[in-house]
């Protein structure tokens, strides 16, 4: 039986890795007509990652109005991806993914992964170059040069439908009446064009490692996309952390939208479409690195205790549901306590899902 659990994405704002993400973005020539906020808004966006993932790579992006890669937008896409992608055999991709094992998460999702192939032996697996970039299988600084011209390409593409009235790109006026959240579509889709998609978007018979954690009930996989209800689990598919459309529209490494999510397969207006702990999650047992340093979770009865090392003074801890505005990020009341070479929160305000910092 499927449960659910809390999810906490375990964030260090004022803390800055050694090493961090970074996006490369090129706006094309259609984008000559595009409104301030346009830009403004995607910046915001491919910041926020930037702060959220610690892999030291660069991803190179290419953005247009109205258009991708010089085409016009699918009839009826409000926005669209389009990435290169790389073949690999499934023992490379289970290899990568344990080595690039890093947080809780990861350890976690790596353990349910089967040693043969759950598909097949002659089954080629399917990674965008971005996220080959970030479990290894391709050098973080590579540019993706196109053999004919021996000039550099993007690792892919974004497009967005030039209806400028249409959206809200105010990162802090985003659940407008008749309007969508910008930053939540640009947010679906820049995590599509780093790896976020499934079986059916890649060459005929490819798998996507976030096929992996497709499960129909625990211990099955649906390595068919079924439409009855497969959900995203990183523990042999005991916990659901969301479900997945499948092949109800959209994307299949879309949600199904339960929840106001930007990872969702279907926008509506008015919604503020938010990046939940679910959807990080998502992103670090692909290959992404989420700072987990130095901030732990565990779990008291009803109580959760936040911890990180005694040799950081003066920092305060804040929660939040949301991970994009500051303004929703509400200090956890508790006074910390010393116990060994720990500061330990009990937050007794126990919230369905969570993210944490420490901020000065």
């Amino acid at each position: 039986m499927k449960t659910k659990i809390l999810i906490f994405g375990l964030l260090i704002l004022k803390l800055t890795p050694a090493c961090a993400l970074t996006f490369n973005i090129t706006y094309d020539a259609s984008t000559s007509t595009a409104p301030a906020g346009f830009f403004t808004a995607f910046n915001y966006v491919a910041a926020l990652y930037e702060d959220a993932f610690s892999d030291p790579i660069t991803i190179n992006l290419q953005v247009g109005w109205g258009k991708i890669n010089g085409a016009n937008l699918g009839d009826g896409n409000r926005a669209q991806t389009a990435n290169f992608q790389l073949p690999f055999t499934y023992a490379q991709v289970r290899d990568a993914l344990s080595r690039d094992a890093k947080s809780i998460g990861d350890r976690t999702s790596v353990a349910s992964l089967p040693i043969v192939d759950p598909v097949g032996v002659s089954t080629t697996w399917v990674l965008s170059r971005s996220e080959a970039k970030a479990v290894g299988l391709l050098a973080g600084n590579d540019r993706n040069i196109q053999i004919s011209t021996g000039l550099p390409r993007p690792d892919g593409y974004i497009g967005f439908m030039n209806d400028a009235a249409s959206y809200t790109f105010d990162p802090n006026r985003r659940g407008v009446a008749g309007k969508y959240d910008f930053i939540g579509i640009a947010s679906h889709e820049i995590t599509e064009l780093m790896g976020r998609y499934g079986q059916g978007q890649t060459i005929p018979g490819g798998y996507c490692p976030l096929d992996l954690f497709r499960f129909l009930s625990p211990g099955v996989r649906d390595l068919a996309l079924a439409n009855s209800g497969a959900y995203f689990s990183i523990d042999g598919g005991i916990t659901a952390i969301n479900t997945f459309r499948g092949k109800l529209g959209g994307d299949p490494g879309d949600w199904l939208g339960a929840t106001a999510d930007s990872y969702n397969a279907v926008a509506s207006t008015g919604q503020i479409l938010a990046i939940s702990p679910g959807d990080l999650t998502s992103m670090d047992v692909i290959g992404y690195d989420i700072p987990s340093l130095p901030l732990g979770v565990s779990f008291a009865g009803k109580e959760v205790l936040v911890s990180w090392p005694a040799t950081i003074h003066s920092y305060h801890l804040e929660t939040s549901p949301s991970l994009e505005s500051d303004h929703q990020w509400n200090p956890v009341a508790q006074t910390p306590a010393l116990v060994g070479s720990q500061w330990v929160v009990t937050n007794r305000i126990l919230i369905t899902e969570s993210f944490y910092r420490l901020t000065k």
